[in-house]
């Protein structure tokens, strides 16, 4: 049993010992009865090994019935006992060792990480005694961890009790922990890493099937061909069947535009369309023979091909209405159709128009179903027509050609007034059929007109009446001329001319006569 006192630990038979002494001390003191009172000072220094010093004051105070008084002053240095084993016990002064004092060491062992290539490392970690007891119970004090093995990214560190180290993963490291080997040996084993080959590994250099077949189903495509071969499987490292692939396709047959490609299990070939593709598909031919097909094509000639050279029809016509166009012929020839390949009338088709008689710019074109040709205007051509002896094509209405003399005469006739100088009046003022500038005829016109051998129909008075066949007929009156006018506007005597159509001859009148005639018809210009 240990008991504390003031501060320091003392075990229970010594403290009985010195209780023992101290008794015995006090009872062969000769004056203790004597003493009426006692004031003891008792200072101990108390000096230990471990340095610790205890100073005891002690003031006692008593009061006795003695009359004596004893005063006792007396310094004692005890040496007091802690231990008297232990590790942390000086043995040799029985005192406890200081908490400085290292009771014990000891060394732990761990990693820095438990992820892959973590380093390995050891802590050191001292023990102090207390101060207070013989027990190693004080202070704990770690002193650091240290790296002893540095391991490499596919290493795992370990450690025990005893120490700590680094483990070399031979397939590698992950997640912390070495990788287990899948395999050790196979086709489809990678013994380097220990695993599976991936199912991408080709591990059989003899195909297992071939396939045939064409790039597209166009004209044109390539016949081609492709192999299946062993795969691994990524879970085996046997080469087995369960992971078949096929290569690339490989064109064995490079096929044209006019050909197709055609295959079956054991090859892939080209085709060649004698009559061209069409849609992936060889053309069938519409035709092999006749004047309108194409053979080399097997297809019918189309509407615009000519498939005779004897015409089947002529047509004959003028190059337009005008003066001066051109006589012209055309052919008609037989035409495929575009849906036979025989040739015939089904599509007539005419060619182009040919010259075959150039006309001048007098010249009027004329034909019919035989022919076509030239026709020349004596007298000149307008529109597309000749003109007559007048100049005219159609003669203006109110008019009468000439045409022994080309006049152009009015078809009707006036009665003046006033004799020669109102029928001279009337002329020059006259508009008939578009036409101004008429005048008086002359002696020698109306003579003339006298004379024709094939008289010309006036529609008043048509008839030219030579005596004596002339009764009962409307007959042309005796009519004005221009005799007595002059370039002066004025007539120089008292007497005009006339002439006579039952005679042919003129006659002189006054000028003023205008007993139910003279009468005047105009001529043209």
């Amino acid at each position: 049993m240990t008991t504390k006192f003031k501060g320091a630990y003392i075990d229970a038979p010594l403290l009985l010992g010195l209780a023992l002494l101290v008794a015995v001390a006090c009872s062969d003191d000769p004056t203790d009865s004597m003493d009426s009172g006692t004031t003891d000072t008792d200072t101990d220094v108390d000096s230990d090994v471990d340095s610790d010093v205890d100073t005891d004051t002690d003031t006692d105070t008593d009061t006795d019935t003695d009359t004596d008084t004893y005063t006792d002053t007396d310094t004692d240095t005890d040496t007091d006992m802690d231990c008297t084993s232990g590790v942390c016990c000086d043995t040799s002064t029985s005192l406890y060792r200081p908490s400085t004092y290292s009771c014990a060491l000891t060394t732990e062992y761990s990693c820095t990480s438990t992820d892959c290539g973590a380093d390995a490392q050891e802590q050191d970690t001292t023990q102090y005694c207390s101060g207070t007891s013989e027990l190693c119970n004080g202070a704990i004090v770690p002193g650091g961890w240290i790296t002893v093995d540095d391991c490499a990214t596919d290493a795992i560190c370990e450690y025990d009790t005893t120490d700590s180290w680094c483990t070399n993963c031979t397939y590698g490291c992950a997640t912390g922990s070495c990788i287990v080997s899948d395999c050790t040996t196979g086709v489809c084993c990678d013994t380097t890493a220990g695993t599976y080959l991936p199912s991408t590994t080709q591990c059989w250099a003899t195909p297992e099937n071939t396939e045939y077949g064409c790039t597209s189903g166009d004209c044109g495509a390539d016949a081609q061909m492709r192999y299946q071969y062993r795969y691994c499987t990524g879970a085996s490292a046997t080469c087995g069947t369960g992971n078949l692939q096929w290569d690339t396709w490989s064109v064995i047959d490079a096929c044209g535009l006019d050909d197709i490609c055609e295959f079956n299990t054991s090859n892939a070939w080209c085709n060649n369309c004698l009559y061209g593709c069409s849609t992936g598909s060889c053309n069938v031919p519409d035709c092999t023979s006749g004047d309108c097909c194409d053979t080399s094509t097997g297809t019918r000639l189309p509407a615009t091909t000519q498939c005779s050279a004897t015409p089947e029809n002529t047509e004959y016509g003028c190059a337009s209405g005008d003066c001066g166009a051109d006589a012209q012929m055309r052919y008609q020839y037989r035409y495929c159709t575009g849906a036979s390949a025989t040739c015939g009338t089904g599509n007539l088709q005419w060619d182009t128009w040919s010259v075959i008689d150039a006309c001048g710019l007098d010249d009027i074109c004329e034909f019919n179903t035989s022919n076509a040709w030239c026709t020349n205007c004596p007298y000149g051509c307008s529109t597309g027509s000749c003109e007559n002896e007048c100049g005219f094509v159609t003669m203006p209405a109110g008019t009468v050609c000439d045409p022994d003399t080309g006049n152009v005469w009015e078809d009707d006739v006036d009665s003046p007034a006033s004799g020669w100088w109102d029928a001279f009046l009337y002329c020059i003022n006259l508009t008939t059929g578009g036409l101004t500038d008429w005048r008086m005829p002359t002696d020698e016109e109306l003579d003339a007109l006298w004379r024709i051998s094939t008289p010309y129909t006036f529609s008043v008075h048509p008839y030219q009446c030579r005596w004596p066949a002339w009764a009962g007929q409307d007959c042309e009156p005796l009519l004005w001329s221009d005799y007595g006018y002059d370039l002066y506007g004025y007539i120089p005597t008292a007497s005009a001319q006339v002439f006579n159509f039952d005679w042919g001859t003129p006659l002189v009148y006054s000028w003023t006569l205008t007993n139910a005639g003279p009468f005047v018809r105009c001529v043209h210009p």
